[in-house]
């Protein structure tokens, strides 16, 4: 008989991490002080939500998706948590088993639990077949096996079936060991949308309502100005959310956004480079700030297409890259290199430079042995996010220059960048690598071929067989290895990514907000547990 691991709402456990981001100054301190209801928290948001369904486009509403939905599991959040320390803690699941193969994951749901009392759902229980039908459905099995794959596929792959042997038991199967797949379930990607929706509007892409502490108020909303979530006043944890109601403030400019903040027309705000946290925390002496480290800068060049279909093409861009030019400008110096698909933690500083190097003069002879030199590439820059994004797009297109490569910078929106991405229509684009819960999640999602953000198509046999070994290993130590040795594949033999630096950013909120702990695997704000004071 098979010996099986039990995890119960006890002491939280790290499950399958492979290095842990730490941020670097002491967590804000919490309030001792008696929770207090009421209020309106009012949020920066730089672009506005469109696209609920996370299997689609998973980027567009996930502040709003972390809020009003769950997932059977979720992160721990606190001031005695690293920023992005992946400590596994129970959610819609009270306690869960794996397997010793990691092939069979078991759930068991809490009872009582209740969607939002709102249409189409009403307030009924979530029951197994909630949980069922929602990753039958990232996963595209049973019924959905015509729809096109979802983006996220990778956090799923394998998924063989769901069985539900009662209303409270969940059991996942899969064809192959899946050690990622704890930190997945984890994740706000993951939350339980009601299936009424679906079976009316035919798919989850224009209305959320879920089980989390707050709800989608679509009348309040003004699209364009502020996007609103009104407390779930059955939500399943008792006495919770403490605050009334959530404002998404869509400022798009940062310097806008900055002087709302000093206005107090806003209460919280983040992405702050270290530049401008300066400033800001002297334009607002009062403020709470917590620096924590970014998600790593990465340049996306098209293994399909003409140049970078060379591999003497990308190894010369990797070589033409000048990180340090990017720590120093964009950082202060607070950042450090980094090498595609791997988190401070997954290797050192020394190790990255080990494999990375800067050598301009050979950059410049790969480019004329491929018989690019003079060459002109467009590279694109989004005018709705932040003025960092065409920061990078300067330094790059300086950067190249000296190496005989012509970048001529286009302005668009984002959308458009994104959208070229998934058509794989674009040449170079430089931009944040968001890494969801898991270091798979860029391993697997940039790198294994067919995935929907394979962006630069890249297919390279050996580098595959590595990606699955990583993530069939239920070895956390072996796990870790496995990992590193894909990454030094990649960035030192076929060079399919190129991966800058990280940096840090500042989240700043006003000092009113009482009990906040930034996590950075909360795809939103860990808001359940805060409370205003008047």
């Amino acid at each position: 008989m098979r010996s099986w691991k039990t995890f119960i709402s006890v002491p939280a456990l790290v499950v399958l991490g492979c290095g842990t981001l730490q941020q670097p100054g002491a967590s804000p301190a919490v309030s001792d002080d008696t929770p207090k209801y009421g209020g309106t928290l009012r949020v920066r948001a730089a672009g506005e939500p469109y696209d609920w369904d996370v299997t689609y486009s998973k980027g567009t509403g996930a502040a709003g998706r972390s809020m009003a939905m769950n997932s059977l599991l979720g992160f721990k959040t606190g001031p005695d948590v690293g920023h992005r320390e992946r400590i596994i803690r129970p959610e819609l699941a009270e306690r869960w088993e794996v397997s010793p193969d990691a092939k069979t994951y078991s759930f068991y749901l809490r009872r009582g639990v209740r969607f939002a009392d709102l249409p189409p759902t009403n307030g009924r229980e979530l029951t197994s077949t909630d949980a069922q039908w929602m990753l039958e459905y990232i996963a595209r099995l049973s019924e959905f096996k015509k729809l096109p794959p979802a983006n996220i596929s990778w956090m799923v792959e394998g998924m063989e079936g769901v069985e539900t042997p009662d209303p409270y038991t969940v059991t996942i199967r899969f064809k192959d060991p899946f050690a990622p797949f704890l930190n997945y379930v984890a994740h706000d990607y993951m939350g339980i949308a009601p299936r009424e929706i679906y079976e009316q509007d035919g798919h989850l892409k224009d209305r959320i309502v879920g089980t989390g502490p707050y709800q989608f108020d679509p009348v309040a909303t003004q699209k364009g100005t502020r996007w609103v979530f009104g407390k779930n006043r059955g939500y399943w944890e008792p006495g919770k959310p403490y605050i009334d109601a959530i404002h998404m403030l869509i400022l798009p400019d940062a310097g806008s956004a900055y002087a709302a903040f000093r206005a107090k027309q806003v209460d919280w705000i983040d992405e702050v480079p270290p530049r401008e946290a300066q400033e800001f925390t002297a334009q607002n002496p009062h403020a709470v700030g917590f620096e924590y480290i970014a998600d790593p800068t990465f340049i996306f060049a098209n293994n399909s297409l003409p140049p970078f279909n060379d591999i003497r093409m990308r190894k010369a861009l990797s070589l033409a890259v000048d990180r340090d030019e990017f720590v120093r400008v964009i950082t202060m110096g607070k950042g450090g290199w980094t090498a595609a698909g791997a988190l401070p933690g997954t290797l050192s500083q020394e190790e990255v430079k080990s494999i990375l190097r800067y050598d301009p003069a050979q950059a410049s002879r790969l480019i004329r042995e491929a018989g690019y030199e003079g060459t002109t590439i467009e590279l694109p820059f989004s005018t709705d996010r932040e003025q960092i994004r065409r920061t990078h797009a300067e330094l790059l297109q300086s950067q190249l220059r000296k190496v005989g490569l012509q970048v001529v910078l286009k302005a668009n929106l984002y959308s458009e960048e994104a959208t070229s991405r998934r058509r794989h229509t674009h040449t170079l684009q430089i931009s944040p690598k968001d890494v969801v819960a898991d270091e798979d999640s860029w391993l697997m999602s940039n790198y294994y071929p067919g995935t929907g953000q394979n962006y630069d198509v890249v297919n390279q046999p050996k580098l595959t067989e590595m990606l699955v070994a990583q993530r069939r290993e239920p070895d956390p130590a072996k796990r870790k290895e496995a990992i590193r040795q894909a990454v030094r594949y990649m960035n030192s033999e076929c060079y399919c990514g190129i991966a800058i630096y990280y940096g840090s950013y500042t989240q700043f909120w006003h000092p009113q907000l009482k009990n906040y702990t930034p996590n950075g695997n909360v795809n939103g704000w860990p808001i359940e547990n805060s409370w205003l004071e008047n």
